[in-house]
C-alpha cells in the first residue's frame, strides 16, 4: 500500500471552487493512494460498513484539529485514487503531522509523516508603458498583484513613492487601492527633472516592499533599427568572411545611406610571446559601401589581405557604421568574430541523456557534430565509447546528430564514462588547452538501484511543449520475475504530473502485459495544460511485491495562461491621425490593461520588463527535497550496514559495499518534495563507511526558463482626381507621443470590447500589447503584440538633437521621402518666427524625387529664446508625374505635408541660484512672508525660472539631498566627507523625534558606508591626502575632519577603531609638549589664514573631535589641546577662533571657561528683524542680490552654526536660551539653498549639525499647516502639510520669476519655505578669471565617421589671487561620444588632473588641485564614438574655481571630419 502526498502545501484563506480534481490548482491539495491488496478476507471495524477488503485514510493534523485527506473502503485488489482537500489557513509556514493507514485483514499500516504549510505568497510587479523616459514627460505605470492560482488579489500598500537620483521622494500616494489587482498611477517629471536612476516604490503593509527601476534621460527616438548578421566564429581555414547589413526602418521602408566597416585583429598573444610571432597590438582596416534599393549591404573580408594574412588565425571585432543618407545620423553595430583552430565540435544532448544507467535498460547516447558555424555536419563518422571499450561506430543524420543505445544488460560498475569523439584524420583540429588530436567530449554516468532488477525510463520530450495539446511520453521498462514474484504477469504503472511547486495537477494509470516480454515500452498521453505552466515534472512508479520502482523527467511548458486574451487592431495601417479600432477579447468580465508605443522605443531599450517570464518567475519556489521554508521534515535513514559483514552467495563469500553515487528511487520522489507512505523498499542499502566522505551527487540544476506586417498601404496613395480640380490631401503632424494607449478597461460578458482611439502623428510602427485579469479564470497576457503602422507615402521628417545651447548653431536637417509610385518636385518652407534665426545652407527648391527616393534640406539656426523651440517645416508637391521630365499628371492630388516639431534650447552662460528660506513657526495663527523677484539687468534672457518649496520639517529639505547638498562635485576627501558627515546628526534627529524609517536608516547607512569606505582611498598611513595621488603631502584639518566624522557614523556603521587609534599616533606627532597645541599641515580649505590663529583653530577642531570620542590616546591629546585653549582663553581672540573654542569649552563641561566667551560673543551679536548670527572682524561687504537678502559667506555660517551648537549643549537650557536659538536658528535656516546645504561643504557640515540640535529641543509631533502663495490676489499653489507628509518636500514652479508674492502660512508647528530663482548670466569673454581654448582633431575619419576624436586643453588661471586653488573643468562631449577612460587616466596618472568623473548628462569633470597665476597648462584627452551619433558637430567647455564660481572662464569647439586616405576600400 502506498501513499503520496506533497512535501509542501500552500494555504489560502477560501476554499477552491468546484473543479474537475485532477486539474485543482495550487489552491487546493492532492493526495494520491494506489495499492494492491491480496488475501484480505475481512477487515476489523474498517473505515465504513463495508467490509469486503479495508479502508485507507489520510488525516492531516493541525493546532488539534484534524483534516481528513482521504478515506475510503477499498473493495478491488488493485486501488488508485487522486483527491484534493482544504489546507488549513497559516500565517507564517509551520510543519504539521499526516497520519497515513492502510488497514485489512492481513495488512495493518500505519505511519505518520512531516510535511509543511507554507503560506501561499501575492506576487506583485509593475508595469511602466516604456523603459526610459525625459525630463517633462508622464510617467505611467501600473502594479499587478496575484496570487499562486494567477488570480487578482487586492493587496493592501501603505504607501507607493517615486524616488528621483538622490533618493528623495518626490510624490508618494497614500493607502492606493487596486481594482481588479491592478493600481494605476501617473506622475509628470519637471521639465529640469534630474537625470539618472528612479526608483518606485510600493511598501505592502504585510510583506517586503517592491521596487522598479527607471532612467530619465535625454534621449532622440532612433527611427531605424540596424542589424548586421556575421558568423560568431570562422574557421582559421577560411579565406573570407561574408557579413550582411540591414537598416529598415520602424515603419517598414529600407533605409538608404553609407557603410562604413572597420575590422581590427585582437592580438593571440600577449607579453613575450608577442616578440616570437611580430605581434604588437590590434591591426585594422577599413572599407565603405552603399546600402542597396533594400536597405541591405553584403561584405566580404579577404582573411590573407595585406592586413589580415599575418595573423594566424587571430580573431578580430567588426565594426559596422551606416551612415544615413540626408541626416548623416550614424549608428554604429559591433560584432566579435573567432577564428578558431577548432572547425568542428560535438556537444551532447544533455535533456535526452539521464544521469544514471538502469541495468538491462538501453542507455541513450545524443550528440551532436556542428562546424565553427554552428551548422549541421551531415554522414560524418563518430565513435562512442564506454571506458577503454572497443568504440563504436555511428554515422551523423541530416541534423549532424547520433543516436546510440549502451548496453546495460551486464553492466554492474559504479559509474562509466563515455566518451563521443571525431576522429577524421582529414579535419583541421588545434587546441593549446588540449593534448587530444580530435574533438571529444564525456559524460560520466552512474548506476541507479533497484532491489530485483526492475526500472522503468522515460524519454523527456525536447524543447517546450505546447499548451493545450495532448503530448506523448516514451516509457521503457524492465521487471523481473522477483520484482512481480510467480504467476504475476502484469503490472501496473501510475503517474502523476507535479507542477513546480509540489501540487498534483494530473494523474493516471495503466497496465502492462508481461506475459511474452518482460522488458518493452509503451506511452503515456499528458494533456498539456495552463495549470502545468511553466514546467513540470511527470513521475511514473510502479508497486511491485517489495519495492516501489520510479522514473522522473521534467517537462518545459509553453508560457501560457488559462485566461487566453487577444488584442488587434481593426486595421493594419493608417495615417497620422486617424482613427483606428482596438478590439480585445479574453474571458468574459475580464478587467484589461491595454499599453500601445512607438516601436522605436525598442530600440532604445529591447528588454521588456513585464512579460510572461516575469509573470511566471515571479511565483516561482526554489527548493529541493524535503526542506522546505528552513523545515527538514526528510525522515531519518534506516541503519547503514556492517561492512565487515560477510555475505554467502552461491558458494562464495562477499564484502557488502555500496555507492554514494547511486541513485534510488527514494531519490526520485525526494527530488519532487513528495512525501510516501508506504512498507515497500524504496531506498538502495547503505554500507556504513568508517571514514565518511563529504561527497553528496546534487541532481543538476534544470534551467529556467509574431509575425510583422510590412505594407507600403496602397489603399494610403490619392485617388486620381486631377491636379487642378482634385483637392490637396494635407497633413499636419504636431503630436508625437512616444505612448499611444495605456488603458484600462472591462470587458463585457461576452469577453468583448472595442476602443476607438487617434492615433498620433509619428510615422512609425506602434506595438500594442494587453493583459486580463478575471475572477475566474484569473492572469492572461497577449502572446505577441498587435501592430498598427502610421505611414503616408509623401511626408516630411526632420533630425533634431535633444537639446542645444543658445549661442550654438544647430544644423536642422529636413528630409522629404517619396513612397508614391510617382515622381514629385517638392517645395519646403521653415516657417519664420521670432523664436530664430535660420538660413538655408543646402536644399534645392523644386528638387525632383522618384519613388522611394528623398531630398534633404539643412538650415543654419541660431535660437533666440530658451526653453521649447517649435520648428514648423512644410513640404508640398508642385508637380506630380511619370518622370522628373514628364508632364504633371492631373489625376494626382496635391501633396503637403507640414511637421512641428520641438527642440530643448538650454541658456548660454552660468547658472546661478538664490533661495529665501524661512523657518516658520505658527500657533493657531497666520504669517504672511512677503517675496519680491526683480532680476538683475545681465540676466541671459529667458533663463529665468522661480519655484516655492514647502515642507513640514526643517530637515525635509536636507533629507531630500543627503547626498547633494552642495550639488558639486565631490572628488576629493573633504568634498567626499561632505557628502558623509551631515548623515548622523539627521539620523540622531529622525530617531529623537520618532520619524525615522526602517529604509531612512538603512539608506543613510548605506550612504555612509559608501562614504566611508571612499574615504579609506585617500589614507596615507594614519592621516589623509585631498586626493588619492595628490602631488602635495597629507592634509592635517582633512585628518582631523576625517576622525571626527567616523566616529559620528561609528554609531550607524562599521567603522575600524584600530584605524581610528592609528590617526591619534599620526596627530600626536603634530602636538607641542611645551603647550599642547596642535600644528597643522595643509591648507584649512574655506578658512582664509588672516582670518584666524591657524594652529589655535585646528586645536579646538581636534578637541571636540576628541571630546566626540573616548581613546586612551585620545584622553591624553586632548588634555593637552585644553591647556592650549585655555591659555589662548586668556588674550583676546579672533571671532572665529572664540566661536569654535565656545563650543569646545561647553562640550568639556568647563563653564569658567564657556561662559565668558559666550558673554563675549553676544556682545558682538548681529541682531537684525528677529534674528541673531556673527560676522568676522573684517568680513567683506555681501555680494549685492538683485532681490532676497544677500548671502553671507562660508565663515560667518561656520561661526553661528558652532554658536548655536554651543547653546544646544548646555545642560540649563532656559526659555530665554530656546528664544535666542530659535532667532539664531532663523537665521541659520534662511541661509539653506534649494537643496538643504548651505554655501560650501565645510559649512554645511557645521550648520546641519547645529540645526539638529536646536530642532530636537523645539519638535512638534501633531504640527499641521497650510500654505498658500499668492499674487496679485490670485492663488499660484496651496499646499497642505500634516504628519502624515512632514518629510515630503512639495513644490511649484511660480508662474513668472519676477514681481511680488505672498506666501501664507497658517496652522501650528513648524515648517520650512523657501522660494527659489535661478537663472543664467553670461560668461565674460574678456577679463576672465580663467582663459581656456580647444581644439577638436581626429586623424582617423573614414566616409565622414570620426571613430575618435582627440580635444586638446590649453587653461590658465588669471583671476584676483596668486593661485586658484581647486578648479572644475567640465568638458561636454559631442552627442553620441563619450570620453576614453584611459585617456583620463594617463592625465592622473601625470598629475595633470587630480581626478575626474561623469556627469549623467555625459560630461567630463575634471579637478584641477591648484593652478598658479599666468602659468597656463596644456593637456590632451580622447573621445570615443558611441553606438549612435547626431549630426552635431559643436560643443563646449567651462572652468571655474570650486569655493568660488565667479571665477571661471569658457570655451566651445568644433570637429570637422577630414578624411583619412589611411587604409581605405571600397566594395
Amino acid at each position: 500500500m502506498t501513499i503520496l502526498d506533497p512535501a509542501q502545501c500552500r494555504a489560502r484563506s477560501h476554499p477552491p471552487p468546484p473543479s474537475v480534481p485532477v486539474l485543482q490548482p495550487i489552491c487546493s491539495q492532492h493526495a494520491c493512494t494506489a495499492g494492491q491488496w491480496r488475501y484480505w478476507k475481512s477487515l476489523h471495524k474498517p473505515c465504513g460498513e463495508s467490509r469486503t477488503h479495508g479502508c485507507v485514510s489520510a488525516v492531516l493534523e493541525h493546532n488539534g484539529r484534524n483534516t481528513t485527506i482521504i478515506e475510503e473502503d477499498v473493495s478491488s485488489a488493485n486501488y488508485f485514487q487522486c483527491g484534493d482537500f482544504k489546507v488549513p489557513t497559516v500565517l507564517n509556514a509551520v510543519p504539521v503531522a499526516i497520519i497515513f493507514s492502510a488497514t485489512g485483514t492481513k495488512t495493518d499500516l500505519r505511519e505518520r509523516k512531516s510535511v509543511v504549510i507554507n503560506p501561499a505568497k501575492t506576487s506583485c510587479m509593475f508595469q511602466m508603458d516604456k523603459p526610459t523616459y525625459k525630463p517633462g514627460q508622464k510617467v505611467l505605470f501600473r502594479l499587478i498583484c496575484l496570487d499562486a492560482q494567477l488570480k487578482p488579489v487586492d493587496q493592501k500598500f501603505s504607501s507607493v513613492y517615486l524616488q528621483d537620483p538622490s533618493r528623495t521622494k518626490i510624490v508618494q500616494w497614500l493607502l492606493p487601492q487596486l481594482n481588479h489587482g491592478v493600481l494605476s498611477l501617473e506622475f509628470n517629471l519637471i521639465s529640469d527633472a534630474p537625470l539618472g536612476s528612479y526608483v518606485i516604490t510600493a511598501e505592502r503593509e504585510s510583506d517586503y516592499p517592491l521596487s522598479q527601476w527607471i532612467t530619465v534621460e535625454q534621449y532622440v527616438l532612433p527611427r531605424f533599427k540596424v542589424d548586421v548578421v556575421s558568423p560568431r566564429t570562422v574557421s582559421v581555414m577560411e579565406k573570407t568572411v561574408t557579413f550582411n547589413v540591414s537598416a529598415i526602418y520602424t515603419y517598414g521602408e529600407p533605409v538608404a545611406g553609407s557603410v562604413t566597416v572597420r575590422y581590427c585583429t585582437q592580438p593571440q598573444y600577449y607579453g613575450r610571446q608577442q616578440n616570437c610571432f611580430g605581434e604588437k597590438g590590434e591591426t585594422c582596416s577599413n572599407m565603405i559601401g552603399e546600402l542597396g534599393p533594400d536597405g541591405s549591404y553584403s561584405g566580404v573580408i579577404d582573411l590573407y589581405s595585406s592586413v589580415m594574412k599575418s595573423t594566424r588565425g587571430r580573431s578580430f571585432n567588426l565594426e559596422v557604421t551606416l551612415t544615413e543618407a540626408g541626416t548623416g545620423i550614424q549608428t554604429t553595430e559591433s560584432r566579435y568574430i573567432w577564428v578558431t583552430g577548432q572547425p568542428a565540435s560535438i556537444r551532447l544532448d544533455y535533456e535526452s541523456m539521464n544521469q544514471y544507467y538502469k541495468r538491462g535498460l538501453a542507455y541513450p547516447v545524443v550528440a551532436q557534430l556542428v562546424d565553427e558555424s554552428d551548422q549541421p555536419m551531415a554522414d560524418q563518422e563518430i565513435e562512442i565509447q564506454v571506458e577503454n571499450g572497443e568504440p563504436a561506430k555511428a554515422i551523423t543524420d541530416s541534423d549532424g546528430r547520433v543516436v546510440y543505445g549502451i548496453d546495460t544488460s551486464k553492466m554492474v560498475e559504479a559509474n562509466f564514462t563515455v566518451r563521443v569523439s571525431y576522429t577524421n584524420p582529414d579535419q583541421c583540429y588545434f587546441s593549446e588547452w588540449s593534448d587530444r588530436e580530435y574533438p571529444s567530449v564525456e559524460y560520466t554516468v552512474y548506476r541507479f538501484y533497484s532491489y530485483s532488477g526492475s526500472f522503468l525510463q522515460m524519454t523527456r520530450p525536447k524543447g517546450e511543449i505546447p499548451c493545450r495539446q495532448s503530448h506523448s511520453i516514451d516509457v521503457s521498462y524492465i521487471v523481473s520475475p522477483e520484482g512481480t514474484g510467480a504467476g504475476v504477469n502484469t503490472a501496473t504503472v501510475y503517474y502523476l504530473v507535479v507542477m513546480s511547486k509540489s501540487v498534483i495537477v494530473q494523474s493516471g494509470q495503466k497496465d502492462i502485459d508481461l506475459s511474452n516480454e518482460r522488458n518493452g515500452s509503451f506511452s503515456l498521453d499528458v494533456m498539456v495544460s495552463p495549470d502545468m505552466a511553466p514546467n513540470a515534472d511527470l513521475i511514473v512508479y510502479s508497486i511491485l511485491q517489495n519495492e516501489m520502482i520510479a522514473d522522473t523527467i521534467s517537462l518545459d511548458i509553453e508560457k501560457c495562461f488559462k485566461n487566453q486574451v487577444s488584442m488587434t487592431f481593426s486595421a493594419e495601417g493608417g495615417t497620422p491621425g486617424s482613427t483606428v479600432d482596438v478590439q480585445l477579447s479574453a474571458d468574459p468580465n475580464s478587467f484589461c490593461a491595454l499599453r500601445v508605443i512607438d516601436s522605436s522605443l525598442l530600440i532604445l531599450n529591447p528588454y521588456e520588463q513585464f512579460s510572461a517570464d516575469r509573470v511566471y518567475n515571479s511565483r516561482r519556489y526554489y527548493y529541493y527535497g524535503y526542506n522546505v521554508a528552513g523545515f527538514d521534515v526528510e525522515d531519518p535513514a534506516p541503519p547503514c550496514e556492517d561492512p565487515d559483514k560477510l555475505v554467502f552467495y552461491n558458494g562464495r563469500y562477499y564484502l557488502p559495499v555500496s555507492s554514494s553515487s547511486e541513485g534510488d528511487t527514494y531519490g526520485k520522489f525526494k527530488s519532487l518534495g513528495l512525501v510516501i507512505g508506504t512498507s515497500l523498499r524504496l531506498r538502495k542499502p547503505e554500507v556504513c563507511d568508517k571514514n565518511p566522505s563529504p561527497q553528496r551527487i546534487v541532481p543538476l540544476a534544470k534551467e529556467m526558463v509574431g509575425g510583422e506586417v510590412n505594407a507600403k498601404f496602397a489603399s494610403l496613395d490619392a485617388s486620381p482626381g486631377g491636379a487642378g480640380g482634385a483637392a490637396p490631401i494635407e497633413s499636419v503632424r504636431t503630436n508625437f507621443a512616444e505612448t499611444f494607449m495605456w488603458v484600462m478597461l472591462p470587458l463585457d460578458t461576452e469577453g468583448h470590447a472595442t476602443l476607438s482611439e487617434t492615433v498620433p502623428d509619428t510615422i512609425t510602427k506602434w506595438q500594442g500589447t494587453a493583459f486580463c485579469t478575471s475572477e475566474e479564470t484569473g492572469f492572461g497576457m497577449t502572446k505577441y503584440s498587435a501592430n498598427y503602422t502610421t505611414f503616408l507615402p509623401f511626408f516630411m521628417e526632420l533630425s533634431l538633437p535633444y537639446s542645444f545651447i543658445r549661442g550654438e548653431t544647430l544644423v536642422l536637417i529636413g528630409v522629404v521621402r517619396n513612397y508614391m509610385e510617382k515622381c514629385v518636385k517638392v517645395q519646403v518652407t521653415l516657417e519664420n518666427t521670432n523664436a530664430f534665426n535660420a538660413e538655408l545652407k543646402d536644399g534645392q527648391q523644386g528638387a525632383c524625387i522618384c519613388t522611394d527616393g528623398r531630398a534633404s534640406f539643412t538650415w543654419e539656426v541660431q535660437a533666440n529664446i530658451i526653453g521649447e523651440l517649435s520648428f514648423t517645416v512644410s513640404a508640398e508637391t508642385t508637380q506630380i508625374s511619370d518622370t522628373c521630365d514628364g508632364p504633371n499628371d492631373p489625376g494626382q492630388s496635391p501633396r503637403k505635408d507640414t511637421v512641428v516639431q520641438t527642440v530643448i534650447v538650454e541658456p548660454e552662460g552660468i547658472y546661478q541660484e538664490y533661495t529665501s528660506s524661512n523657518l516658520v513657526f505658527v500657533n493657531n495663527d497666520n504669517v504672511q512672508l512677503p517675496i519680491h523677484i526683480a532680476l538683475p539687468e545681465n540676466v541671459v534672457p529667458d533663463s529665468a525660472k522661480a519655484y516655492v518649496t514647502a515642507v513640514g520639517d526643517l530637515f525635509g529639505v536636507s533629507l531630500r539631498s543627503l547626498q547633494d547638498l552642495v550639488q558639486k562635485p565631490y572628488g576629493c576627501g573633504e568634498q567626499n566627507l561632505a557628502r558623509m558627515a551631515p548623515i548622523p546628526p539627521v539620523l540622531d534627529y529622525l530617531n529623537n523625534t520618532g520619524q525615522l524609517t526602517e529604509e531612512m536608516y538603512q539608506e543613510a547607512k548605506a550612504y555612509m558606508t559608501e562614504g566611508y569606505y571612499r574615504q579609506l582611498s585617500f589614507a596615507s598611513g594614519g592621516a589623509y591626502r585631498l586626493f588619492q595621488n595628490s602631488i602635495e603631502n597629507v592634509n592635517s584639518m582633512l585628518t582631523a575632519y576625517s576622525f571626527k566624522t567616523f566616529e559620528k557614523a561609528k554609531k550607524y556603521i562599521y567603522v575600524d577603531e584600530g584605524r581610528q587609534q592609528q590617526t591619534l599616533i599620526w596627530l600626536e606627532n603634530a602636538q607641542r609638549l611645551d603647550n599642547g597645541c596642535f600644528k597643522s599641515q595643509g591648507r584649512l580649505f574655506t578658512v582664509q589664514e588672516s582670518e584666524t590663529d591657524r594652529d589655535l583653530y585646528y586645536t579646538a577642531y581636534l578637541a571636540i573631535a576628541l571630546l566626540e570620542s573616548d581613546y586612551s590616546l585620545g584622553n591624553t591629546l586632548l588634555t593637552g589641546a585644553l591647556e592650549c585653549l585655555k591659555n589662548a582663553s586668556k588674550s583676546e581672540q579672533k571671532i572665529y577662533d572664540q566661536a569654535i573654542m565656545l563650543y569646545a569649552f561647553t562640550l568639556a563641561k568647563l563653564p569658567e571657561y564657556s561662559q565668558p566667551l559666550l558673554q563675549s560673543l553676544m556682545s558682538k551679536a548681529k541682531v537684525e528683524g528677529g534674528t541673531i548670527h556673527w560676522e568676522r572682524e573684517d568680513a567683506p561687504a555681501r555680494k549685492a542680490v538683485p532681490f532676497f537678502l544677500p548671502p553671507y559667506r562660508s565663515p560667518e555660517l561656520e561661526i553661528t552654526s558652532y554658536v548655536l551648537l554651543s547653546m544646544a549643549a548646555d545642560p540649563d537650557v532656559t526659555q530665554g536660551s530656546l528664544t535666542k536659538m530659535a532667532q539664531v536658528s532663523m537665521w541659520l535656516a534662511r541661509q539653506q539653498n534649494s537643496h538643504g546645504g548651505f554655501v560650501s561643504t565645510w559649512d554645511t557640515v557645521v550648520a546641519i549639525q547645529a540645526l539638529a540640535a536646536f530642532a530636537k529641543l523645539l519638535y512638534t509631533p501633531n504640527s499641521q499647516q497650510t500654505v498658500v502663495v499668492r499674487k496679485d490676489n490670485g492663488d499660484v499653489a496651496t499646499f497642505d502639510l500634516n504628519k502624515d507628509n512632514r518629510l515630503v518636500v512639495h513644490r511649484e514652479a511660480l508662474p513668472e520669476a519676477n514681481g511680488n508674492y505672498v506666501i501664507d502660512v497658517s496652522g501650528n508647528g513648524w515648517s520650512m519655505i523657501q522660494t527659489t530663482v535661478g537663472y543664467n548670466i553670461p560668461v565674460p569673454k574678456e577679463n576672465a578669471a580663467f582663459s581656456l581654448s580647444i581644439l577638436a582633431s581626429s586623424d582617423n575619419c573614414v566616409n565622414g565617421v570620426a571613430y575618435s576624436y582627440n580635444l586638446n586643453f590649453k587653461l590658465g588661471y588669471n583671476g584676483a589671487h596668486n593661485e586658484s586653488n581647486m578648479a572644475i573643468v567640465k568638458a561636454r562631449m559631442l552627442s553620441g561620444y563619450s570620453a576614453d577612460y584611459s585617456s583620463l587616466n594617463k592625465l592622473v596618472e601625470d598629475k595633470t588632473i587630480s581626478k575626474f568623473e561623469l556627469s549623467p548628462k555625459g560630461e567630463v569633470v575634471m579637478y584641477m588641485e591648484n593652478l598658479q597665476k599666468d602659468l597656463p597648462v596644456e593637456f590632451n584627452m580622447k573621445v570615443l564614438m558611441g553606438q549612435r551619433v547626431l549630426n552635431v558637430k559643436s560643443s563646449s567647455a567651462i572652468v571655474y574655481r570650486y569655493y568660488e564660481e565667479v571665477e571661471n572662464g569658457y570655451a566651445s569647439y568644433q570637429l570637422n571630419c577630414a578624411e583619412s586616405k589611411k587604409g581605405k576600400e571600397k566594395f
